[in-house]
């Protein structure tokens, strides 16, 4: 296998087990390296890892582990409403520092992809609250395949990768509007208003 002399370097960290990525320039995005060909006109980095922490350590009201444009890395209360030049957090949001914590691992990730929420029980449904703010004329909600949720009037077939209905009347259902929703695979994901 012939290496161009610029990416010697991250070969030799693929040969030590290091996870290779390219740039796909026909995708506009980072793929993983999955061949043995090394290409002089293509970008590889290794695949950046993201920060980590046992939360079993960590106080349940803090729900978000980020990075700082300045290397430092915090839990907090609560998700930032924006990344920016910073992360900008709602005025409630209380911080301590990630480093405090012996668990805490540093990860390798650009501080603006360092974004990562603990993990909850994923509900299995939507709530009463979130049937609430969806307009009653919708009976039905599913999931697709990219796990984007809708609300439909009448009950939708299962397609290949998503649900459609003879009249194909929808309602996309955005987190921001209804909240967190269901992460549960696409075929299993079809739900009925409750009464």
């Amino acid at each position: 296998m012939k290496v161009p002399e610029k990416h010697r370097a991250i070969a030799h960290l693929a040969v030590d087990g290091a996870e290779i990525e390219y740039f796909s320039q026909s995708r506009e995005r980072w793929e993983p390296k999955t061949h043995d060909h090394w290409s002089e006109n293509t970008q590889y980095r290794v695949k950046p890892t993201p920060h980590s922490i046992d939360w079993s350590h960590v106080d349940a009201r803090f729900i978000v582990l980020v990075g700082f444009p300045d290397g430092g890395a915090a839990l907090a209360t609560e998700k930032p409403e924006e990344l920016g030049d910073t992360p900008q957090f709602p005025l409630s949001a209380n911080f301590v520092n990630a480093e405090y914590f012996t668990s805490f691992k540093r990860g390798t990730v650009d501080w603006k992809d360092s974004l990562v929420l603990r993990h909850t029980e994923a509900t299995k449904t939507l709530t009463k609250e979130q049937w609430a703010k969806i307009p009653t004329a919708y009976t039905f909600a599913a999931a697709d395949s990219d796990g984007e949720w809708y609300a439909f009037v009448t009950e939708p077939n299962k397609g290949t990768k998503y649900w459609n209905t003879e009249n194909d009347v929808w309602f996309f259902l955005r987190p921001d509007d209804v909240g967190t929703l269901p992460d549960v695979n696409w075929k299993d994901s079809l739900v009925l208003r409750p009464e």
